[in-house]
């Protein structure tokens, strides 16, 4: 079911606009990763344990594993594999790690960490050129809450909350 939307002054928003809250860190102040770099198994073993938590993800032949060690001080990662725009975010504060398609309209998108909140949950927004054109983005929702794309909705990719160990003898 779609929320409603609603426009205040001219802008568009489905979440009441006192309930959008500053998380402390101003926007980008908690830097996403735009190009991640993966590393061996072998590498991995020396940073990670079995028990390690984490998001999986399999994207025809390639799959990846990202460790919320990593995601709880980037919150998003905007990454490509075998050619698909995926978009892996985490909130610490609601623990929920979900993985988007961040393609829109045909065009892969950037997406970054706003500093602000929702209900406890990250307000993410969608880089462009032309400020005008960000909207904020509801993490557990995948859905813009404020701004110019309000309603629109991101497509889930599947992916598993897995310990890092299991993910390995299931991936090697």
């Amino acid at each position: 079911s779609s929320r409603e939307v609603f426009s205040t002054d001219g802008v568009k928003h489905s979440i009441p606009l006192d309930e959008i809250l500053s998380g402390g860190p101003p926007k980008d102040g908690i830097p996403s990763i735009d190009s991640p770099k993966f590393i061996s198994i072998k590498d991995a073993d020396e940073q990670l344990s079995d028990d390690s938590p984490g998001l999986g993800i399999v994207v025809g032949n390639t799959a990846h594993f990202y460790p919320y060690q990593i995601l709880v001080w980037h919150e998003i990662v905007n990454d490509t594999i075998e050619g698909k725009s995926v978009l892996v975010t985490y909130c610490p504060l609601c623990i929920t790690g979900i993985v988007f398609d961040r393609t829109l309209d045909g065009k892969a998108v950037e997406f970054g960490v706003s500093g602000k909140l929702w209900k406890s949950n990250l307000l993410m927004y969608n880089r462009t050129e032309n400020e005008e054109n960000e909207s904020l983005w509801s993490q557990v929702l995948g859905e813009a809450v404020l701004g110019v794309s309000t309603g629109n909705k991101l497509e889930i990719v599947p992916s598993d909350a897995v310990k890092y160990g299991v993910w390995k003898k299931n991936h090697p």
